[in-house]
């Protein structure tokens, strides 16, 4: 693998749509998440899901938690 971090990202896009793809075609239901750098642009796996045919929602939550109250909850 090359050190073009873009690349790196694009690829596994690809990588993590198919393996969406995949769970999907076979029938079972799948609620997933990914990393904010993989969402965004032409190569996102939103749009990746959307090009193969897919709807994409997103979902919300009203609760938002700081990165301090997290770090207290995991110790």
């Amino acid at each position: 693998i090359g050190h073009d971090p873009v690349s790196f990202i694009n690829k596994r896009n690809r990588v993590m749509a198919n393996g969406m793809d995949k769970v999907m075609r076979s029938g079972t239901t799948l609620f997933t998440a990914v990393g904010a750098a993989h969402l965004p642009g032409h190569s996102g796996v939103i749009s990746l899901l959307r090009h193969d045919g897919y709807t994409v929602s997103p979902v919300m939550s009203k609760n938002f938690l700081k990165a301090k109250d997290v770090k207290k909850r995991i110790r």
